[in-house]
């Protein structure tokens, strides 16, 4: 694994988020910043497969333990928690009902204003054990799959 320089990361944000119409990809961007914002020092994994793009958050660079992560889909994004299951939710905002994972769909950027977003976060760094204190994140790019089409 290689550690990208910032403009060797801008490059690949940039072609990886191509397929996708340009709210969706401002929106990605605008949700990795405020992840980023909330949870540094940290690990951020970006990669593609054939049907998205990711970006994970951790406190190590092991997948096994990002504590959330940012998926880009056709109409939305979703920040997303590995032990979602295990954070506090009286309200009922996170979505899933499997075993560990939960998510919450973004779709405009008002939804970027929405205080439980950065409350999660901040929920599951304590759940992870990870403390932020600003500072440096160390991103790493994995090329994966090129999406065979264009998103639609």
């Amino acid at each position: 694994m290689v550690r990208e320089r910032r403009e060797e990361v801008r490059a690949a944000l940039a072609e990886f988020l191509r397929p996708y119409d340009p709210p969706i990809r401002k929106l990605a961007l605008a949700l990795r910043k405020l992840v980023i914002s909330e949870v540094a020092p940290c690990h951020e994994t970006i990669f593609r497969t054939s049907y998205t793009v990711a970006f994970l958050y951790s406190p190590n660079g092991h997948f096994t333990e990002s504590f959330c992560h940012v998926t880009v889909h056709r109409k939305h994004v979703n920040l997303a928690f590995l032990r979602g299951s295990l954070l506090p939710d009286p309200d009922g905002v996170l979505e899933g009902d499997g075993a560990w994972m939960r998510h919450i769909h973004v779709k405009l950027p008002a939804d970027l204003d929405r205080p439980e977003l950065r409350a999660f976060v901040r929920a599951a760094c304590a759940e992870a054990e990870h403390t932020p204190s600003g500072g440096r994140v160390t991103s790493v790019v994995k090329r994966g799959k090129a999406f065979k089409r264009r998103i639609r």
